[in-house]
């Protein structure tokens, strides 16, 4: 229970802040909206008693932002970039100076060098003040892009520990001694503002976020330490992954369409303000062009997109003031809001397009729902909760039959619905999961679905009702959140939790193949669309910036090396592995520089880098600095096998030949040539272009027994970046006996 103290100070119309001081007593700062701000204190025992300090300094509005240092009070006054002081001794207050180069201070806190740190708005600075010397200075900006430096403090280790706000609630350290700012990611997902940060008697830091979950977060700063047995850091390397432009003041891309204009469409969660629609034109490339504000009831978030073949694209979303459906004209660039009733909704989370031309759509509320649209009519038709005690439906597709599937939550169920059979409900697909978080019917009849929990890839047979399990796409993410398929049947799919990547899913040979990490910044892939071709897969990300990722289906390359900066004082180790995206070693101990052509991009289209770490003393722990991975797009000769070997009866039959696959993964043309080969061995062809098959042959007719040995050099042109390639060709030819055949009659 609450108790209104009352109002702190005559005329003053906001605490800005509070802080208990040596003395025990209750200090705070006051602000108006057209009178000085005040500092004033009261006790604990009788808090309805305030005495009125004075003005820190006339003609600020607010003073804010207070910490005790050296038995003082500090403060600072938000819109003039000062700071004061109150000498408890002396009752006195003093205006010590100004941070040179600071906006609207926002922040303070005391560092252990005994000097003030802060962060200001609209810049987004860091600052730095010292009370000796009455100077103050900006240090920088932490964080590209946001604009409030909404929280510092400091913690154990000396370092100064902060918070951003505006888009994506970012939390960073700023290394005292060596002046360097380190970004360590979102606070807490889909908040855009860390308002607030404490150290805990335990050393870690705690810290409360908004405007949209309001969560307590907690930092620990030794988080990401070694420990001496060594502890390994990775990154994933996708070259066929393009990071193409980004959808401003949206951290999150849930939504692509391509639509019949040839543009790419693009929406999602909204840090500030409304959720916008964006377009992108794929062949000219560039940033992303605003085409309005989502209509609606302040929708925050846009979760679908849907082209439609009158021309139109339709989206739903909300939030705040609940569902919304809305169609998107490109030839008159109108956007209009499709009015629902749908009263116990708080958005629309999924739409999918019948072949009898309705356009479904779900949502989530009290219960998880699902209605249709008529393009040709404008009439809506609503058909009730999908799953009894399901609060969402997460995802719809449609069948050729016209059948509707979807997936729910919170107990993770399946089902179906038919104009003239209802709903019916199928099931948990993969028990114990809570949430079925994508579904898609495709070409071969089968419905297929994903999980948001342990992100398991599932298969749902219409006719047998029989569910397999096809696994998980990539381990180390928790969720599937999106599901699409190309027109020659590949199915592509999307993850989330830990890195976000794209998967794909051949169901003539139930393949999965993980295709790597889409953006190394974010943790979730939401948005997925394919283009007509199948040749470009368009993924939008989300967690800490929200970008468009397209994946270069036929991008050829070839891998060239691998760098890495380290520091890594006596009695410390770093080694560098290569490994595939399912985390099977590649190359162990590479050195920097080192050469990673032994590894084929065409099977190997994505790795994982692994440095490994360690440290006889915990107190001293190398350092990885940065990572370098270089690839080519010129010719790569790759040969299969990469040796032979032969054996056969001296004086005898001749071997089998045996066939050397020669195969250019990368980019160009590459043409071959062989020559200077021993009388022993036949080869042909001895020159082509890649692919090419080449027969090797051995005649030993005449040759003793031993052991034989030749190299066959590969050349390839000039641009051919690992030619010539040696293949070492082995003919062991042993001793025997060998007796006329004789036919016997009896």
């Amino acid at each position: 229970m609450s108790t209104d103290l009352g109002v702190a100070l005559s005329g003053q119309t906001k605490v800005a802040s509070l802080v208990v001081g040596p003395d025990g007593l209750v200090y705070g700062g006051s602000g108006a909206y057209s009178e000085n701000g005040h500092l004033f204190r009261f006790s604990a025992a009788d808090p309805g008693t305030r005495t009125d300090l004075g003005i820190p300094l006339n003609g600020s509005l607010e003073a804010g932002s207070l910490i005790v240092l050296d038995g003082k009070v500090y403060g600072a006054t938000a819109d003039q970039y000062s700071i004061f002081s109150y000498d408890l001794a002396l009752d006195k207050l003093t205006v010590e100076g100004q941070v040179q180069g600071a906006l609207e201070i926002t922040s303070m806190t005391a560092g252990a060098d005994g000097k003030l740190y802060g962060g200001d708005y609209p810049g987004g600075h860091v600052w730095v003040f010292d009370p000796a010397t009455g100077q103050g200075t900006v240090l920088g900006t932490p964080v590209s892009g946001e604009t409030t430096v909404s929280a510092v403090v400091a913690g154990l280790d000396g370092d100064i520990y902060g918070g951003t706000g505006s888009i994506r609630g970012q939390l960073f350290r700023y290394d005292v001694d060596g002046q360097a700012f380190e970004v360590l990611g979102t606070a807490v997902w889909r908040d855009s503002t860390v308002l607030s940060l404490i150290l805990g008697s335990d050393g870690q830091i705690y810290g409360g976020s908004g405007y949209r979950r309001g969560r307590v977060f907690r930092l620990d700063p030794l988080d990401g330490g070694y420990a001496p047995e060594g502890t390994a850091t990775s990154i994933s390397i996708s070259p066929r992954m393009k990071d193409q432009t980004y959808a401003p003041g949206t951290s999150e891309i849930w939504a692509l369409a391509l639509g019949s204009d040839g543009m790419l469409y693009a929406s999602g969660y909204a840090a500030v303000g409304d959720a916008k629609l964006y377009r992108w034109d794929p062949a000219a490339g560039g940033l992303m062009e605003l085409v309005g504000t989502v209509p609606g009831d302040n929708p925050q978030v846009v979760y679908d997109l849907l082209p439609a073949p009158d021309g139109l694209v339709y989206g739903g979303g909300g939030d705040w003031g609940g569902p919304v459906l809305f169609s998107y004209d490109p030839a008159s660039n109108m956007l209009a809001e499709i009015p629902l009733d749908l009263p116990s909704a708080w958005h629309v989370t999924a739409l999918a397009l019948c072949p009898n031309g309705l356009v479904y759509g779900a949502s989530a509320g009290d219960s998880g729902e699902l209605f249709s649209y008529n393009p040709s009519t404008g009439g809506l038709a609503y058909h009730g909760e999908a799953v009894a005690g399901e609060t969402a439906v997460e995802n719809v597709t449609c069948g050729a039959d016209n059948t509707v599937y979807g997936g729910t939550s919170p107990t993770g169920h399946l089902f179906k619905f038919g104009a003239f059979t209802g709903f019916t409900d199928l099931g948990q697909p993969i028990p114990g999961e809570t949430t079925v978080s994508a579904v898609l019917w495709a070409s071969d009849g089968m419905v297929y679905g994903g999980t948001a929990e342990q992100g398991r890839f599932f298969r749902y047979d219409p006719g047998s009702h029989e569910v397999t399990d096809l696994g998980e796409p990539f381990a180390d993410d928790t969720g599937i959140w999106n599901l699409a398929a190309s027109p020659d049947g590949l199915l592509y799919g999307v993850t989330g939790g830990t890195e976000g990547h794209l998967f794909s899913f051949d169901a003539g040979s139930d393949e999965l193949v993980d295709l790597g990490r889409a953006f190394v910044y974010d943790r979730f892939v939401f948005g997925l669309a394919v283009d007509g071709a199948g040749q470009t897969i368009y993924m939008g990300t989300g967690w800490n910036y929200g970008e468009l990722v397209a994946y270069e289906r036929g991008y050829r390359f070839g891998w060239l090396d691998l760098g890495f900066g380290s520091a890594t004082p006596e009695g410390t180790g770093l080694r560098v592995d290569v490994l595939n995206t399912v985390g099977e070693p590649l190359l162990i101990g590479v050195p920097s520089g080192g050469s990673l052509l032994p590894i084929s991009s065409a099977s190997t289209p994505a790795i994982q880098l692994r440095a490994v770490l360690s440290s006889d003393d915990p107190a001293s722990t190398p350092e990885l600095l940065d990572w370098t991975v270089h690839w080519t797009e010129d010719p790569v000769m790759e040969i299969s096998p990469g040796e032979l070997s032969f054996f056969a009866i001296a004086g005898g039959p001749d071997p089998s030949p045996q066939v050397l696959s020669l195969t250019n993964p990368s980019g160009g043309e590459l043409s071959w040539s062989l020559t200077e080969l021993p009388g022993w061995l036949q080869v042909e062809p001895l020159s082509g272009t890649a692919p090419s098959d080449v027969s090797v042959e051995v005649h030993s007719a005449g040759l003793p027994a031993g052991t034989y040995a030749a190299t066959l050099l590969f050349e390839g042109g000039e641009t051919c970046v690992n030619c010539p390639v040696e293949v070492p060709v082995s003919l062991t030819l042993g001793y025997g006996v060998f007796l006329p055949l004789v036919q016997l009659s009896q």
